[in-house]
């Protein structure tokens, strides 16, 4: 059982679910030469081939995350119950938004998906936040975690307010994704606690 295994068996899985996701993301990118102002859903959504490898791969890695950020993350700096529970909101809107592409313009899925993805970054951005104010994080990681927090402040802000800035919104995506992610590894691996 999950519960009972030891806190340090679950310590590296947020490193491999980055892992798996960057590299495939990679793949994506790399393979099928995407454009700019498009998301990486609505990317997605044009190929069967692509939407099957993004849903596996985002459901192997979502896991592994899942299981780091509530298994070893969240006891090792005594994160509590509603971190947990922010944590585990913004799993279900990821997985949501990766299994339910932004496919048919202004139908349900792309309701489900944008209301997924919303979710998603907004835990993404508390979260962010919430490193840089914990006193259990420390050092680097606090002053990188404030660093990120400011950039993903000024993205959103770019993509929300600035028109010519939504043509390159798979760009922006992806920094404010990476931005999280980083947070999330400087944070576990580079404070001594």
């Amino acid at each position: 059982m999950i519960i009972n295994m030891p806190i340090d068996t679950f310590k590296y899985f947020g490193l491999y679910s980055i892992v798996i996701f960057s590299v495939v993301t990679a793949y994506i990118v790399i393979r099928w030469h995407l454009v700019n102002a498009l998301t990486l859903s609505r990317h997605i959504a044009s190929h069967k081939k692509l939407y099957i490898l993004f849903a596996i791969t985002s459901v192997l890695a979502q896991s592994l995350f899942w299981l780091f950020m509530v298994f070893w993350f969240a006891p090792h700096f005594n994160l509590g119950f509603v971190f947990i529970t922010i944590m585990t909101l913004g799993s279900i809107g990821q997985l949501t938004a990766a299994l339910v592409p932004d496919k048919d313009i202004g139908g349900v899925t792309t309701i489900v998906h944008y209301a997924s993805a919303v979710v998603m970054m907004l835990v993404m951005y508390t979260f962010t936040l919430w490193v840089s104010l914990s006193p259990a994080i420390e050092g680097f990681s606090k002053y990188f975690s404030a660093f990120a927090f400011v950039l993903m402040t000024i993205l959103l802000i770019m993509l929300f307010s600035i028109k010519k800035a939504r043509s390159k919104v798979f760009i922006y995506q992806n920094v404010y994704l990476a931005m999280f992610y980083l947070t999330v590894l400087v944070a576990a691996y580079t404070t001594s606690k």
